[in-house]
């Protein structure tokens, strides 16, 4: 007698099937056909907010496009949209070949209708944006729901590269947005709701004026709700001369990041920056060659300016081998810091390690670490990481040899590892299977 057993798809949560759905759902002969396999697929598809997630580019279908806003009726509608850069969807449309800015409009007729439902809005591309949302296409919309606005492009429209912004809003001014990310597009700051933002990423910064920056500066300061505030790339060249700049008070802030921000830039500006509850801190530095007494000046008044920190990443400082002493004060005045983060890849000053291993065992240096993270970052020396006085380490490797394993797993070290480490993250090329018995967590990619 044949026995009939549940089909495994069935058997598979919803909440799953809808995840595994937004990967299939931008090919149409797949909407058709797995439907079919089982009902699960069907109920997945009928879930609305499924279809909320719009990743649009040059070759977007336009009617695909027209499907997706109907399935998603009423729901929070996240919109992503990049031209100019390498096409993902699997679906070409046959007017592929239009000219980009007349494609966009043609998305924006699509999207303009339902803009009440629009929670997201990030836009990648080139120069014609500038245009295209400075005219009505979208400054008289109501978008009640928008909480994310981001524009990214490769560098500022070129008639703007020169000049202060344009007093012209994207928006209307009565917006509760609370994440702004503006990165190569010169505004106004007068159109921003500064008293909803949470999230704010600037960069470059437009310009370079002692008035664009005091206009930000006192604009930002009516921000009682910022959390987190990022800077990426160029910052105004406070160094050149610093007469007339008024300082960045934000007394609410506990995030600052910092990216691919030239030293002497940084160092200049932490004289402008009064962040008094600063909790975490990022970092991505750049050292001119030469300038790595510039880098010693930076860092060590890194402590001095925020001393309240509990967690610092540093994702690079691509620098000249530094001297031990000149760095050590780093790990010094960082008196209430519970988590480190490394990320140097190959190119970790041995300086700066040298400097960690040597204060581990410090009382009056790093005294609450509690959380080491090294991030696609060597093992320079295992014998000196058992030094280290933390109560967790994470290790994230996406690129490592063989033989560190193996030195790591034959050295006296393992047992304290194995105490020690709770979280230890690998990619499916470095998979070895003596690693994952002997920690709590192991995660492959």
């Amino acid at each position: 007698m044949a026995i009939f057993s549940k089909p495994t798809i069935d058997s598979i949560p919803l909440e799953l099937l809808t995840e595994i759905w937004k990967l299939l759902r931008d090919s149409p002969s797949t909407l058709n056909r797995i439907p079919k396999v089982s009902r699960s697929w069907s109920r997945a598809k009928d879930i609305t907010t499924l279809w909320g997630a719009l990743w649009i580019t040059e070759t977007t279908d336009i009617q695909l496009l027209s499907t997706w806003i109907r399935r998603a009726g009423q729901s929070d509608l996240d919109i992503h949209i990049s031209f100019g850069r390498a096409a993902t969807d699997v679906h070409l449309s046959n007017s592929a070949g239009r000219d980009s800015p007349a494609k966009f409009v043609d998305i924006m007729d699509i999207l303009k209708p339902v803009s009440i439902n629009w929670r997201c809005l990030e836009l990648f591309g080139p120069h014609y944006f500038d245009v295209l949302l400075k005219s009505d296409l979208v400054s008289t919309l109501p978008v009640p729901r928008l909480t994310h606005f981001s524009i990214k492009l490769d560098e500022p429209p070129l008639s703007l590269q020169s000049s202060e912004p344009s007093t012209d809003s994207i928006f209307h001014s009565d917006l509760y947005l609370t994440t702004i990310h503006i990165l190569g597009y010169p505004v106004d700051w007068d159109f921003f709701p500064f008293r909803t933002i949470t999230t704010l990423t600037l960069g470059p910064f437009p310009a370079t004026s002692v008035l664009h920056w005091n206009t930000f500066a006192q604009a930002i300061a009516e921000s009682p709700n910022l959390v987190s505030i990022g800077f990426v790339a160029a910052l105004p060249s406070i160094a050149a001369s610093p007469a007339g700049y008024l300082r960045l008070d934000l007394p609410a802030a506990k995030n600052l990041s910092l990216r691919f921000v030239p030293v002497d830039e940084l160092t200049h500006l932490l004289q402008f920056l009064h962040i008094p509850q600063l909790e975490s801190l990022t970092l991505c530095l750049v050292s001119s060659i030469g300038g790595d007494q510039e880098l010693v000046h930076c860092v060590n008044s890194l402590p001095i300016s925020f001393p309240n920190i509990t967690t610092l990443s540093i994702e690079s400082i691509i620098l000249l081998d530094t001297p031990q002493q000149a760095i050590s004060p780093f790990f010094t005045h960082f008196s209430q810091l519970t988590t480190l983060r490394l990320n140097f890849g190959p190119g970790l000053p041995i300086s700066f390690w040298h400097a960690l291993v040597s204060r581990a065992n410090d009382p009056n240096a790093l005294p609450r670490l509690q959380n080491l993270a090294f991030i696609d970052t060597p093992l320079l020396s295992v014998q000196e990481l058992v030094l280290l006085r933390v109560c967790e380490l994470s290790l994230h490797f996406s690129n490592l040899f063989f033989g560190d394993f193996h030195s790591l797993r034959s050295s006296s070290s393992m047992t304290w590892l194995t105490d020690h480490t709770r979280w230890f993250f690998l990619t499916e090329g470095d998979r070895v299977p003596w690693v994952q018995a002997g920690f709590e967590r192991t995660f492959w990619f």
